[in-house]
């Protein structure tokens, strides 16, 4: 939703800006293409923390100050990417953690999250912004929330939940 503006933010006339925010929603279709091929060669673990390291990498590119269209270009590339595969990444690491019977309440909880979070988010970035007067704290922060979820990724285990516990 500020992908455009924070580019914009950093000196770009509105029609470049667009025009490179633009590269996420292309990269976003290879991103979720990708994924599959990924996951068979690397794993579900691997790919879900490497995801959210696209997203800090993502936001560290575009925290860099001045008008650098190749950097902006090069971090609307990696941000689309992560963000093609996020819905699939949740859906098979729910499924390769979760025991079926149990898939469908998780998996709808992290997207109503996901939802709220998306909700959110922009709101939050707007008043970052009005009370900065700029999207760099911003990507700082997503910077930072992405490095940690890639951290608490990498230590998943699938849940065993002992059937006779229920009675």
């Amino acid at each position: 939703f500020h992908l455009a503006p924070a580019l914009m933010d950093k000196g770009m006339d509105g029609t470049l800006a667009a025009s490179i925010a633009g590269l996420f929603g292309l990269m976003a279709i290879v991103g979720r293409l990708a994924l599959g091929a990924l996951f068979d060669k690397l794993g579900q673990a691997s790919v879900t923390t490497g995801l959210m390291a696209l997203y800090a990498i993502a936001a560290i590119i575009l925290a860099q100050p001045g008008t650098n269209i190749a950097l902006a270009v090069t971090g609307c590339v990696v941000l689309g990417l992560g963000a093609g595969g996020f819905g699939v990444a949740v859906a098979c690491l729910v499924a390769r953690l979760f025991p079926g019977s149990i898939f469908g309440v998780i998996y709808g909880t992290l997207m109503s999250i996901s939802t709220l979070a998306a909700a959110i988010g922009p709101l939050a970035v707007s008043a970052l912004h009005d009370a900065t007067k700029s999207y760099t704290p911003a990507f700082w922060i997503g910077a930072g929330i992405s490095v940690l979820g890639a951290l608490l990724l990498a230590k998943l285990d699938p849940v065993v939940i002992d059937p006779s516990a229920s009675n």
